[in-house]
């Protein structure tokens, strides 16, 4: 859905998605994390590049975040 939003309203065409995780390696974090990103692997119409951490939050490397809603609610 964010992608689409990215698309319709930022005029983003194939928008970077990424989760927002404690390290960037897919075995770390939350289960629910490691479960969102093996679905967003899987997925063929979502450009997944990975995990992105907490520094990395401004740096421009995606264009769509997902993050739990605590980590949401904080940032």
């Amino acid at each position: 859905m964010s992608s689409i939003i990215a698309k319709e309203i930022l005029g983003i065409s194939d928008s970077h998605v990424a989760l927002m995780n404690i390290e960037t390696e897919i075995n770390k974090g939350l289960k629910s994390i490691q479960d969102a990103d093996h679905t967003l692997r899987k997925s063929i119409k979502i450009n997944f590049i990975g995990h992105v951490e907490v520094n990395e939050l401004l740096s421009n490397k995606t264009d769509v975040l997902i993050c739990s809603e605590f980590i949401g609610n904080i940032t």
